[in-house]
């Protein structure tokens, strides 16, 4: 080995897809954030550091930054996405590493990432559960409806219709959304985006007075199996854990949460 021979850390810009797949959901997930972005006409940063969007609600995944790898420098990364959002109003930061957040920055959590092999079939909805994809505008009113009050996303609430979710996003390449309805009123929601070699399974949620009967995991199933080919990969929170390893994900490596407070200097 000479010195100035590069050795692969699984991080670089041109590391290949398929060399680690914390590094695949990440990109992928970066990515979303930019596409989605410039779908709904939001601002978005997007560079070999970080993909974000600026929706404009003050919710951290509305507006949301990922971060493509472990921050060498956390402070000019805080710099960076502040100069970014600006203003007051918390924004989200996903870092593939547990790292202490910048200055003025809060933590959110160290949430755990999670891998499912692929392949598996569908298994049957549960009874009373009616599971749809969306293709249209109204589908994506229903999953936003859905989104608001299971997730939940309450800075949403009494906004105008496509706020968070428009239908724009579904000219997204390799986006899936599906909706779970129950005496035809939304109750839950999941999506995925096939990209980077996985599927990426996220915007999971349920009502709370349908928690229970099994309708998240049977959304969940839909997005695990998006493409069956592949493998599937989350960011799951503590509670959520259980759920996903029994449906065989397994616990890889916990990531961290950032709140950003979105100053402007």
């Amino acid at each position: 080995m000479t010195d100035t021979e590069r050795l692969e850390n699984g991080w670089y810009a041109d590391t290949p897809t398929g060399d680690n797949l914390l590094r695949d959901h990440f990109m992928g997930f970066a990515d979303y954030m930019v596409a989605a972005g410039r779908a709904g006409g939001y601002p978005v940063l997007d560079d070999d550091e970080v993909g974000a969007l600026d929706g404009g609600v003050p919710h951290p995944f509305v507006r949301a930054a990922v971060l493509r790898r472990p921050p060498p420098d956390t402070a000019a990364i805080g710099d960076r996405l502040n100069a970014f959002f600006g203003g007051d109003d918390m924004y989200g930061v996903f870092v593939p590493a547990c790292a202490a957040p910048p200055e003025g920055f809060g933590l959110g959590g160290h949430p755990p990432f999670m891998v499912r092999p692929a392949g598996g079939l569908l298994p049957p909805s549960p009874p009373g559960l009616r599971i749809e994809s969306v293709h249209d505008e109204a589908g994506m009113a229903d999953f936003e409806r859905g989104m608001i009050a299971g997730y939940p996303v309450p800075e949403l609430d009494g906004a105008a219709p496509g706020t968070g979710f428009p239908a724009r996003l579904l000219e997204v390449p390799n986006i899936h959304f599906w909706v779970g309805y129950e005496d035809g009123r939304p109750v839950a929601t999941a999506g995925a985006l096939v990209h980077h070699g996985l599927n990426h399974v996220e915007w999971i949620s349920a009502l709370p007075e349908v928690r229970g009967r099994g309708y998240g995991a049977a959304m969940t199933w839909q997005a695990t199996l998006a493409d069956s080919s592949l493998p599937a990969a989350l960011i799951a929170s503590d509670d959520g854990r259980p759920v996903y390893e029994r449906m065989g994900y397994l616990p890889v490596v916990r990531c961290t949460f950032w709140m950003g407070p979105g100053r402007r200097d």
